[in-house]
Order: C-alpha cells, then structure tokens, then sequence
C-alpha cells in the first residue's frame, strides 16, 4: 500500500457518512440493512486528512507524503532542506562575483555530491581555495571546504526526512490495518448498494417491471421483452410478447414460424 491508496481510501471514507444518510431516508429494508454496515471509524479519517498530501508520490521512500504541520520534527527537516537549496543558490552568485567568472555553476550528481563546474577559459580565474575533483573536455569541477561543509547538512536532512516519513507512514498503514475489518464491510455495502443502483436505473430506463412471485404454478408474462436484443435493435422496434403456462391447460407450446420471426428470442 502507498500514499495515493490511503489518499483514495480517506477520499472514499469521507463520502461515506453522506451515503449513509441518503439510504436511511429511503426507509427500505436491503438500503438499511447495508447503511448498517457503513461504519466509518473517524479517528482514522481524521489522521489521513490530518497526515497525507492530497497528491502524494508513487513511492513511499523518498518523502513528500506528510502534510506541513503533522509533524514538528519532519517540519525542521523540510525547512534545513529548502534553506539549503537556497544556500547553494546565494553560494553561486557570491562566487560568480568574487571571482568573476560569469559561467560559473553549482551543480549535483550522485557521484559528486555538489560541486562547483569552471570552463576551460576561466580556469586561469580559478582561486586558490577551490579543489581539483574530475576534469572534462571543456570544463574542471571543483569543490570548497565551505561546499562541501554545508552538502553534508542538506543531504543529511533529506535523508533523515526521508526516513522519518517513512517511518511515519508505517505507523498510519498500521493504523489502516487495525480498521481493515470495519472498512471490508464497509467496502461490502457500498458495492451492494453499488449493484442495486445500476439495477434500479436500467429498471427505471428501460421500463422493466418487478415480478410477483407466488407459490402457484402459474407463470403468466404480459408483453414479455429480452433485456439484451431489445437494446441491439437500432432500426426496428423490439414487439413484446405474452407468455401464459401453468399445469393445467397451458403445459406445452409449440412454436412455428419462418426464419428471423423471433422464435429463438421467445425461448429465451
């Protein structure tokens, strides 16, 4: 499970109260029997709108998952990291203008970490305090004592962040799972009531009646349709049949006609 799962959960979650209501003033037995079953723990909800974004990663590693505000320690992290990426970007310009080399970069790599990328016509401008670290074609990377003092800070809080959230994240999945009996019901009803709404609108659309069953054996049908061919037919009108069989006069038909005149679809 991740971050967008238990997003699209708390989503789901939030509506359900509102479903609820809507069945218990339909006042019919199969509604109230699934609205009964549309328990919501709330303390749980609380802690998903509390604790997740609302469009958190696919990954559960790498952080960006917890809302600002959930957690004081996470905060101080998230902070020493923007600050950082801030840093690197005022220790950028405060070297372009001491040494005056315009093309100057501060860039990042895995390998590297940070470090400070001069081309080959600026070497020349190069100060003593920048160190050797990988030559290219058409440039040198350097890094400083100070560069590299403060990397070690941003890199390490966003480790530390990352690692919290996901530790955090493992305390909510745990507390999903504690419910996961009251949400499977949960999730049961409202399929229920899911299938008796699809059923009910095709009913209302298409006309269909209830039929009342009795214990006699009598079946009589009054302008009988196929649900399924009636809805194929784009350019002719599907005629309705009678069916009337029981056991005494009406046990046996037998049914004639030419090709195409509706045998088949009588049968079924």
């Amino acid at each position: 499970t991740n971050a967008r799962e238990l997003v699209i959960l708390r989503d789901s979650l939030t509506v359900i109260p509102r479903l609820k209501e809507v069945l218990e003033e339909l006042r019919t037995e199969s509604a109230g029997e699934q609205a009964g079953d549309m328990e919501v723990p709330p303390a749980l909800v609380s802690l998903l709108q509390e604790a997740l974004v609302d469009n958190p990663p696919l990954t559960i590693k790498e952080g960006g998952m917890f809302r600002s505000g959930y957690n004081s320690e996470l905060d101080e992290l998230h902070t020493l990291t923007r600050d950082g990426k801030n840093w690197i970007s005022r220790f950028q310009e405060t070297e372009i203008r001491r040494t005056g080399i315009k093309s100057l970069k501060v860039r990042y790599n895995k390998v590297f970490g940070y470090y400070i990328e001069v081309t080959r016509p600026n070497l020349s401008l190069v100060p003593d305090n920048y160190i050797p670290k990988q030559t290219l074609v058409n440039a040198e990377r350097f890094i400083t004592e100070e560069l590299k003092s403060y990397e070690n800070k941003v890199l390490g809080a966003q480790e530390k962040a990352a690692a919290l959230e996901y530790k955090l994240f493992e305390e909510i999945r745990e507390a999903v799972r504690k419910e996961s009996p009251s949400i499977q019901r949960c999730a049961v009803a409202v399929g229920a009531i899911d299938a008796l709404a699809a059923l009910a609108e095709v009913a209302l659309s298409n006309r269909y009646v209830k039929p009342e069953i009795e214990s006699s054996d009598r079946l009589e049908i009054i302008n009988g349709r196929h649900p399924v061919i009636e809805r194929i037919l784009v350019d002719e009108r599907f005629v309705g049949n009678d069916t009337i069989m029981d056991g005494d006069e009406n046990q046996i038909f037998i049914i004639t006609g030419p090709n195409m005149a509706g045998k088949s679809t009588y049968i079924r």
